[in-house]
C-alpha cells in the first residue's frame, strides 16, 4: 500500500454504514467511526464516559505514556468538565469522542488541527468536505458573495475561516475553543472560562520551559525519527531549542527554488545549529510532482495547492515518509501577531486578513468580533490574539498540516492549551512580534547561552520594530486601515 494515497491519515463519522475497505472501523454510540490505516485511534469506555481520541496526543508530565495510557485516563474522568481539565494539558491533533450520561459530543484539540466538518443535519462529521462529498451530495453555498470570497485567490492561498461556515450549503467547521454537542445538535464554545490571571515574564519562562521540553521528548519516544525545519523566526527556533536534549534528532531547511544563497532561512539556521554545535542540512525538492500522487493530492484535501504540492510529495514523501516532522506553527498566537488596537470594525478586521473588499467576510468577521470580544474581555485575552488563534493562523495551519500528512507527519508542539495560554498571560510587551522576549527568555534557556541573532532580517521588519519602539506604530497602523 503506498504511503501518500486517498484521504490519508482522515477520518469520518456518520449514522449510515459506509464502503470503505481496509479502513479502522468502530461503533461509537450510533455512529459508524472509520479511521484511515495511517491514522491512530483508541477507544476506552470507563464508569462515566466513552471515550475515544482519533489521532495522538503527548503529556508532558509523563513523557513515556502513550496514547492507549492517557486515553485510559481521560475515560476516568468523572464527568465532561474534568476530561476537558485533562486535555488542556496534552498537546497533539486530536479529536476526542465523548458519550456521557446526556450524550454525545465531539472535542478538538486546542487549535483544531485536527480538521473537523460537519452537517447541519448531525448525521455526518469527516476530516475534509471532499471525504463528506465522496459519500453523499453537496450543494454549493447559495449565498452570491459568500461564493465570490470562498472563489477569491487570498482565500484560495490563506485557507483561513472567517467563521465556522463554509463554501458548500449546510456544511460547517468545528471551530477551536468550542466542541459540537451532537445529541442536541448544538456548538457549545467551552474557551475562555475563566480569566487569564496576567503573570511576570520569569514565572512564564519558568512554566513554559518544562512543558516544551517535555512535550518534544514524549514525541521522540514515541518516534523514531524527528526531524525539524529551522527557518529564521522565531516559533522554530523555539522548537529547536526545545529539542536540543535529543540524542538524535535532523535540523534542516529546504532550499525552495526561489532561495538565493544569502536568503535568511539558509544563512541564520546554519549560524544558530553552530552554536550548540549541531548539524544542519540544506534539502532540495524536484518541482516536478508523480501526477498519479498529484492527482491523489488533489482529489483528497480541500482546496489543495498547487504551490506547496511539490514540497510535500517530492520533498517531505522522499525525505521524512518514516519520520514525524515538528514545526513552529502556532507559536505566532502568542506572539501579539497584529499588534494592533483592540476597539476595531469587521472592515479593519477584514483588512488585517487581507480581504477588506469581500462584504461577506467583513459581516462575518463583525458578527463573530460582535459576539466574542465581552467574553475575551472579561476573561483578560486580547480579541485579536483570538481572532488569529481562532480564525486566522489556527485553521489556516490545520490545512497546511491536512496537505502534508497526504506524505508524512507533521505536529506542532505549540498545539497546546496550556501552553498557549501561560504564554498569553504574559504582559503583549514581552510578546511582541518581532522582538518577543518571553520566546528570547526560553531559547537562551535551552540553548545555555544567548542567542544574539536575528529574527528574519527584513528592512520591513527593523522598520515596524523602530516604530514600536517609538510608540507611533499602533496610531500610523489604524490610519493606513482606515484610508487604504
Amino acid at each position: 500500500m503506498m504511503e501518500t494515497e486517498l484521504f490519508n491519515r482522515q477520518y469520518i463519522i456518520s449514522e449510515k454504514e459506509l464502503a470503505l475497505d481496509g479502513w479502522k472501523q468502530f461503533l461509537f454510540d450510533n455512529y459508524h467511526v472509520y479511521v484511515h490505516p495511517n491514522l491512530d485511534y483508541v477507544h476506552q469506555d470507563g464508569k462515566h464516559l466513552s471515550v475515544a481520541v482519533l489521532g495522538y496526543l503527548f503529556d508532558y508530565r509523563n513523557t513515556g505514556y502513550t496514547n492507549e495510557d492517557i486515553v485510559k485516563g481521560l475515560s476516568e474522568s468523572v464527568d465532561m468538565e474534568d476530561l476537558m481539565r485533562q486535555l488542556d494539558q496534552y498537546c497533539g491533533h486530536f479529536i476526542v469522542l465523548c458519550k456521557d450520561a446526556a450524550g454525545v459530543k465531539i472535542i478538538p484539540d486546542a487549535c483544531a488541527q485536527r480538521i473537523l466538518y460537519y452537517k447541519d443535519s448531525f448525521d455526518v462529521f469527516a476530516s475534509q468536505v471532499k471525504l463528506i462529498e465522496h459519500f453523499f451530495p453537496l450543494e454549493d453555498v447559495v449565498d452570491p458573495e459568500a461564493k465570490v470570497f470562498f472563489n477569491s485567490s487570498v482565500y484560495k492561498y490563506r485557507l483561513y475561516a472567517i467563521s465556522s461556515k463554509t463554501w458548500k450549503q449546510g456544511i460547517f467547521r468545528l471551530m477551536a475553543n468550542s466542541y459540537l454537542d451532537v445529541t442536541t445538535r448544538k456548538v457549545v464554545r467551552f474557551f475562555p472560562a475563566r480569566p487569564i490571571q496576567r503573570q511576570a515574564l520569569q514565572n512564564v519562562v519558568e512554566q513554559v520551559i518544562p512543558m516544551f521540553k517535555g512535550y518534544i521528548e514524549a514525541i521522540a519516544k514515541r518516534y523514531k525519527k524527528v526531524v525539524i525545519p529551522v527557518t529564521a523566526g522565531f516559533d522554530s527556533r523555539m522548537v529547536f531549542a526545545a529539542s536540543l536534549g535529543l540524542k538524535e534528532c535532523t535540523y534542516f531547511i529546504y532550499k525552495h527554488p526561489s532561495f538565493k544563497e544569502n536568503h535568511p532561512d539558509l544563512v541564520i539556521p546554519k549560524k544558530l545549529t553552530e552554536l550548540v554545535g549541531k548539524s544542519f542540512q540544506v534539502f532540495r525538492y524536484s518541482p516536478e510532482v508523480d501526477p498519479v500522487l498529484k492527482e491523489v493530492y488533489k482529489n483528497s484535501v480541500d482546496y489543495a495547492r498547487d504551490r506547496t504540492a511539490a514540497m510535500i510529495l517530492s520533498g517531505n514523501g522522499t525525505y521524512f515518509k518514516d519520520a514525524i516532522m515538528l514545526n513552529g506553527n502556532l507559536g505566532e498566537i502568542a506572539r501579539s501577531y497584529y499588534n494592533y488596537t483592540e476597539n476595531v470594525s469587521g472592515r479593519e478586521l477584514a483588512a488585517l486578513m487581507e480581504c477588506r473588499n469581500y462584504p461577506y467576510a467583513v459581516r462575518e468577521l463583525q458578527a463573530w468580533y460582535d459576539t466574542n470580544r465581552p467574553l475575551f474581555k472579561a476573561n483578560h485575552l486580547n480579541a485579536l490574539d483570538m481572532l488569529f488563534w481562532e480564525l486566522d493562523w489556527g485553521p489556516s495551519t490545520a490545512q497546511s498540516k491536512q496537505e502534508c500528512w497526504i506524505a508524512s507527519e507533521v505536529c506542532s508542539p505549540f498545539n497546546s492549551r496550556i501552553m498557549l495560554t501561560t504564554l498569553l498571560s504574559a504582559d503583549a510587551k514581552y510578546r511582541v512580534k518581532e522582538s518577543c522576549r518571553v520566546f528570547r527568555e526560553v531559547i537562551n534557556h535551552f540553548a545555555g547561552k544567548t542567542i544574539d541573532l536575528p529574527v528574519n532580517p527584513t528592512g520591513k521588519h527593523k522598520i515596524i520594530a523602530m516604530m514600536k519602539w517609538l510608540g507611533i506604530y499602533l496610531p500610523y497602523r489604524k490610519f493606513r486601515m482606515n484610508v487604504r
